[in-house]
Order: structure tokens, then sequence, then C-alpha cells
């Protein structure tokens, strides 16, 4: 993504792909996924989630379609490098907006650490 926003959220959370893929699966019910390694493309419900390393989510079918033909459509793909229980970097449109943004919000609140209290 040419000029691209990278987002870094720090979380101790080994499952940070698959909160970023519910969570943008909220906001596009025709999610796709796609393995950044392999190629191979999936829709949530059949995505190996356990396995895939690093991740294209498109907002839909159509839009990894344009995307594949090398266009860059705003607003219709995150790429999602996950470190295993460190932190999960998100790649977006500068700035990130509409639903985009709306997703990186539900990620972020999400993978938020836990906050313990004591009382005394």
């Amino acid at each position: 993504m040419i000029g691209g926003q990278d987002t870094v959220i720090r979380t101790g959370m080994a499952q940070a792909l698959t909160v970023a893929c519910r969570a943008a699966r909220l906001r596009w019910p025709g999610l796709v996924i796609e393995d950044a390694g392999t190629g191979d493309r999936f829709r949530f419900r059949d995505a190996p989630l356990g396995t895939i390393g690093e991740a294209l989510l498109y907002r839909d079918a159509a839009a990894a379609a344009a995307w594949s033909a090398g266009g860059q459509p705003r607003g219709t793909m995150i790429h999602a490098l996950p470190r295993r229980g460190t932190d999960i970097t998100l790649v977006t449109d500068s700035p990130p907006t509409g639903d985009v943004a709306e997703i990186l919000d539900m990620i972020r609140s999400a993978l938020k650490p836990a906050r313990t209290w004591c009382f005394a």
C-alpha cells in the first residue's frame, strides 16, 4: 500500500490476528482473508486463522479482485502483521477513515490490556 499508515498495537494476546479478523467482519460482512504467505483466500468462516502468519483483510471479493488487478481502492484493505504474544501491526490508508478507522478502534479496544485493581 503506497503511503500507508502503520498502527502498532501492543498486546500479550497470541490470538491478535483472530481478534482483528473478527472486528473487520463486524464492519465488512463479506470479509475475504488472504494468507499473505501463500496467496490463498478464504471467507471468514473457512479461514485457518491459527496457521496464517500475515494476512490481507479485504472488504469483500470485489475489493480483493481490484487489489489483485493492481488497483488500490481506498478503505477496502487492511494488512495485518501479528508477532506472537507481543504486538500486531495494521497497515491501512493514511489517514484511515470510515469503516477502516472504526475497525482499528474496535481492534484497539479488544486488545487493550486488562487492568488489575487492588483495594486495600
